[in-house]
């Protein structure tokens, strides 16, 4: 692609403001990885930059949403309008109401989240014996996720297992409880799904290496016992006994059983009583709570939790139910692992027919903390609504933590919550079924654009119908549907609304004097040079390649408008870096008579970007032949930056912008 001097000082002023910002080597953890982009992608660098370098564009496309395109259903909408501000003064039980309850149960049995035998009760304090399943309401899943890894998480260096990619927002509260986070990796092999076979194996690895840890820390305590025992007060019998007792932890810990941990816990709880007993009988005040915290010995940390998200997101993959069933048969030894099966997109399915399975149908039941949530299926994502279903161990924990420091969930959240589980469910299917047409839809146009049309002639001429709505040309759409070249999708998704592109083939070119390496790269370039926001693979927990995840709940002309930016930036790209001779020659270029500006103005400055247009306003789910309809083509000289030949009889484009919105 021929770069006009514009361009090319864009990418210089691009280049020194990425140099200015804090470098994630690969050196570093995963975990702190993730924290500087984490941060980065929160504070925006995005507004920080846009003043001081311009734009090749000039209208956000904000591709890293995760909210739906749609307007809630106007039932469950009138409900939460119809709330009566008698209701607003007096707090809500923290526990849900019976009639709540009763309603949930029914909702989750019909569409199959429990099997017909699950009930739901109302009052997890009352007795409760295993079988018996309750349900806690909290402002969403991430709310209701951190709540529960307070009583999940034990002991320091406890481990949850994720899939990688993942959620990766869920990941900072596992290490702020002092957790470890270990990965269960997703690729082409287990077809981008938990494999039981792996996931076994990894539990029984974990465990063996946190045994080995172990004996670091009794190897660290016996030194410090040393030290005690010099005290001529200490006896000989009882030296004795406490090494005795050391051993015999020592010996349990060098068992290589990454199952068990029952005999190992009682052992150390029993050498931390005598131990205490020992300091009491010979020290007191200050000296002896020194030591009894010096010497007390914590349990031995294991694998606590498997955080399974089904359907998978990023990635959109489904575990159906025999998929589950084995995940959960590899689980059943380890009885210190709790499942927490995370069914946000559990309705966005756009494959017809598939059924998403769950652990709460499965033989580990009992040991499966069920999230679900309103957010991405009904379009509730402001009211902050999510429902944990599980046994007494798992809910009461939660209830009591939201009660000290919420005292109870929103009234609008309880309120949507039952307004869905009384909805008619004829309308709630078929609410649900336009919607993921819709959402199939734009996967295929989103894909076809990335990495080429599919051979499958009913879909293409459907999406060249999209394209011609938009005043695309037949030449032009031709263009277009030969895809990016080097550019792919991970997987096909079945569920959600996003899709998760592999830019390896731009690993190591550079734009400007930035090397395209991570995942990072390639997102901070496309938000700084061309205003499409996506997710960095960074914040999926995604390390071993590039990739971004870029979201198709928009319309078909903002995925068009996005993809088009993003194939921009990237013609942009070189095998190296600017010279310095072409560095001088665009920082020392002489300004034109009557450009003379003050020093870092800049006319980006003055003026806010446009924000991201919203597909509808107070539209309840149209049909597809709808939506089509209120498509308005906004593409203006789109194509400037495909077909670069001057066109006979048309004016040539003067290269201000590359795409001109």
């Amino acid at each position: 692609m021929l770069k006009s001097p514009q361009s090319l000082k864009k990418l210089l002023a691009f280049s020194e403001f990425i140099e200015r910002q804090e470098q994630t080597p690969e050196t570093l953890s995963q975990e702190k990885r993730l924290a500087i982009v984490q941060k980065e992608w929160l504070l925006g660098n995005g507004l920080n930059i846009l003043p001081d370098i311009g734009r090749l564009s000039t209208k956000d496309i904000d591709a890293s949403t995760g909210s739906s395109a749609f307007a809630p259903p106007e039932a469950v909408e009138k409900d939460i309008s119809n709330i009566n501000s008698s209701q607003l003064p007096e707090y809500n039980n923290h526990l849900p109401q019976e009639d709540l309850v009763k309603a949930a149960g029914v909702y989750f049995r019909r569409i199959g989240v429990l099997d017909k035998d699950t009930s739901l009760k109302q009052d997890v304090y009352d007795k409760a014996d295993e079988h018996d399943y309750f349900s806690v309401i909290g402002h969403g899943t991430t709310h209701l996720f951190t709540s529960a890894l307070k009583s999940i998480i034990k002991t320091k260096g406890d481990v949850v297992i994720f899939p990688q990619p993942t959620y990766g927002l869920f990941l900072p509260p596992v290490l702020h409880l002092n957790g470890q986070v270990v990965s269960l990796p997703l690729n082409e092999k287990n077809r981008f799904k938990p494999d039981a076979h792996e996931l076994r194996k990894l539990v029984l690895q974990t465990n063996d290496k946190l045994k080995d840890d172990y004996l670091k820390s009794i190897s660290a305590l016996t030194i410090l016992l040393n030290g005690l025992f010099t005290e001529k007060a200490v006896k000989a019998s009882e030296k004795k006994a406490i090494l005795k007792l050391v051993n015999e932890v020592s010996t349990l810990a060098k068992e290589k059983n990454g199952q068990n941990f029952e005999a190992l816990d009682k052992a150390t709880s029993t050498l931390n009583q005598a131990l205490s007993s020992l300091i009491s009988n010979h020290f007191d005040g200050a000296t002896k709570q020194t030591l009894q915290d010096s010497l007390h010995l914590p349990l031995c940390a294991r694998v606590r939790g498997f955080f399974n998200i089904n359907p998978h997101m990023p990635l959109g993959t489904i575990c159906d139910q025999t998929d589950l069933n084995k995940l959960a048969e590899a689980l059943i030894p380890f009885n210190d692992v709790v499942v927490i099966d995370d069914l946000t997109y559990y309705d966005l399915v756009m494959t017809p027919g598939l059924q998403v399975g769950t652990f709460a149908k499965s033989t580990l039941q009992a040991r499966t903390l069920t999230l679900y949530s309103l957010s991405k299926q009904y379009a509730l994502a402001n009211v902050r609504a999510g429902i944990a279903l599980g046994p007494k161990s798992l809910i009461e924990p939660i209830c009591t933590d939201i009660f000290n420091t919420n005292n109870t969930p929103n009234i609008y959240s309880r309120e949507a919550f039952y307004s869905i589980f009384r909805w008619d469910n004829n309308q709630r299917l078929q609410y649900l079924k336009e919607t993921n047409e819709i959402y199939a839809f734009r996967r295929d146009f989103a894909m076809a654009l990335i990495q080429g049309v599919p051979k499958k002639k009913s879909l293409e001429d459907k999406i060249k119908q999209a394209l011609a709505e938009l005043k695309i040309t037949k030449e032009e759409q031709a263009t277009l549907l030969q895809g990016i070249p080097g550019l792919k999708v991970q997987v096909t998704p079945n569920s959600g609304f996003f899709v998760t592109i592999d830019f390896s083939h731009y690993q190591g070119k550079y734009l400007g004097k930035v090397q395209l390496n991570q995942s990072r790269d390639f997102r901070n370039a496309f938000y700084c040079l061309s205003d499409v926001n996506t997710i960095p693979g960074e914040l999926m927990y995604q390390f071993e390649k590039p990739v971004v995840r870029f979201s198709y709940s928009m319309t078909t002309k903002e995925i068009l408008e996005g993809i088009l930016r993003i194939k921009a930036v990237l013609e942009l790209c070189q095998d190296k870096p600017f010279s310095q001779k072409e560095i001088n020659a665009l920082t020392n270029e002489p300004k034109k008579k009557g450009t003379q500006k003050k020093q870092n103005a800049h006319p980006a400055a003055k003026t806010q970007p446009a924000a991201s247009p919203k597909e509808l306003t107070h539209v309840y789910l149209p049909t597809f032949e709808k939506q089509k309809k209120k498509s308005k083509p906004l593409l203006e000289y789109a194509f400037s930056t495909i077909n670069q030949k001057r066109k006979k009889g048309k004016r040539k484009i003067k290269a201000k912008k590359l795409i001109v919105m």
